[in-house]
């Protein structure tokens, strides 16, 4: 039998191979938000599109449908509207950026069979407060995550664009 893991790593598929690409040269600050409570941003003139439910970057946006989900297991988290506009097909979609909390996760090394280091998270569920969507700023690079319940109504909807990857977690804060 296998791990049960009660956490994931989500991140943006790379198999998909016409994501929206994004035109923002000045609409983020330096916390990698939006500026205003509600914004345009441009897409790039492309031959076809595939508008996914989940985007990194400049910042995490994602679909209606996948932060209607994420509302319903947290009902307080904050969004802001984004709309994503390409003029010369003159479409429209609407996304949500989502202001995540960044908890404590502790990181801890792992070495392998040929003494190899590689980084592994462990998720501690004491300092979570019973967050199910989470972020982890790490210098320059943030990584996602979502509890197992949130997890299960994303890929019950149907929702594309994300890969999960599972995470070690533990209730003990000293591992």
């Amino acid at each position: 039998m296998g791990i049960i893991y009660r956490y994931f790593q989500i991140s943006q598929d790379d198999r998909v191979l016409r994501p929206p690409k994004l035109i923002y040269e000045k609409s983020y600050t330096k916390e990698n938000r939006p500026k205003e409570e509600a914004m345009q941003m441009y897409v790039e003139k492309a031959a076809e599109t595939e508008y996914i439910d989940f985007l990194e970057k400049p910042y995490l946006l994602v679909s209606n449908e996948f932060k209607n989900v994420v509302k319903m297991y947290n009902k307080e988290i904050e969004c802001r509207l984004v709309i994503l506009a390409e003029k010369e097909n003159q479409t429209q979609a609407v996304y949500w950026y989502i202001d995540l909390s960044d908890p404590d996760c502790i990181v801890k090394q792992k070495n392998d069979a040929a003494g190899n280091s590689t980084p592994e998270i462990f998720v501690d569920e004491s300092k979570l407060n019973g967050l199910n969507f989470f972020k982890k700023v790490n210098h320059f690079k943030t990584s996602y995550f979502v509890g197992l319940d949130l997890a299960e109504s994303l890929l019950r909807r149907c929702l594309v664009g994300f890969k999960l990857e599972g995470v070690a977690h533990t209730k003990e804060v000293g591992l």
